[in-house]
């Protein structure tokens, strides 16, 4: 006989995690604790916790593991949405969202493509110049619609840089 068990959506909430070096993550689980996994002991992978972010941080330095990517993860009304952000010494705000990345894209060609404009044409008034800015070229373009399509389907939802 076939047992059927109802299962029950998940309610709304958000979860931090930590991907390491070594496929090691480590979640975030209360307000300063952590639990840790999967880790090997005796030959069967384990999660382990809680630490504390000191103890997190000393364990990662023991077992030689580097942290190299955040992890947000939300479900809400139903949806869940998990994005990655990467960690790296350059750069210390990790609180950048891709649709920035992108409108950062699209504004460094526009500014080269502007740049080469007044070279030649030394001489503008704004309403010219509005012009110009307003020939977006094809990838200028592009790049603008995929900020404004990341923004709205992220609602400010982080990733990497």
């Amino acid at each position: 006989m076939e047992t059927v068990v109802e299962l029950s959506a998940a309610s709304d909430g958000a979860s931090l995690i930590i991907h390491f070096t070594g496929g090691i993550r480590a979640w975030k689980s209360g307000t300063n604790l952590w639990d840790i996994g999967p880790i090997s002991e005796g030959g069967v992978p384990v999660s382990k916790g809680s630490f504390s972010t000191e103890e997190l941080q000393k364990f990662a330095g023991e077992k030689g593991l580097h942290a190299i990517a955040f992890e947000d993860c939300v479900m809400s009304n139903g949806a869940y949405y998990s994005v990655m952000r990467a960690i790296t010494k350059k750069n210390e705000n990790h609180l950048f969202a891709s649709a920035d990345e992108w409108r950062n894209i699209e504004s460094n060609i526009t500014q080269a493509r502007l740049d080469d404009y007044l070279t030649e044409h030394a001489k503008t008034d704004r309403d010219e110049l509005d012009q110009v800015l307003d020939a977006k070229t094809s990838i200028e373009a592009v790049t603008g619609y995929i900020s404004d399509s990341l923004r709205s389907l992220g609602s400010g939802f982080i990733t990497s840089r």
